[in-house]
């Protein structure tokens, strides 16, 4: 399906553009989500994980949505 095939169907449905951002918005979110790593000095078992470097960027896209 694409993109605005996709629309049309929200139309049909009757989500309002606002709906239809919303919708975007929180996949969008979803999505950063899984770019998201953890490290720690005992591995993936250790409770003391911390936030990788890398990760900063898909943190900001995510706090980020309205």
């Amino acid at each position: 399906m694409t993109h605005p095939e996709l629309i049309k169907c929200f139309e049909v449905v009757g989500f309002t553009q606002d709906m239809q951002d919303d919708i975007f918005h929180t996949l969008s979110g979803i999505v950063a989500l899984g770019d998201i790593e953890f490290t720690g000095p005992g591995g993936d078992e250790d409770g003391d994980a911390q936030l990788s470097a890398d990760s900063k960027e898909p943190i900001s896209v995510v706090c980020n949505q309205q």
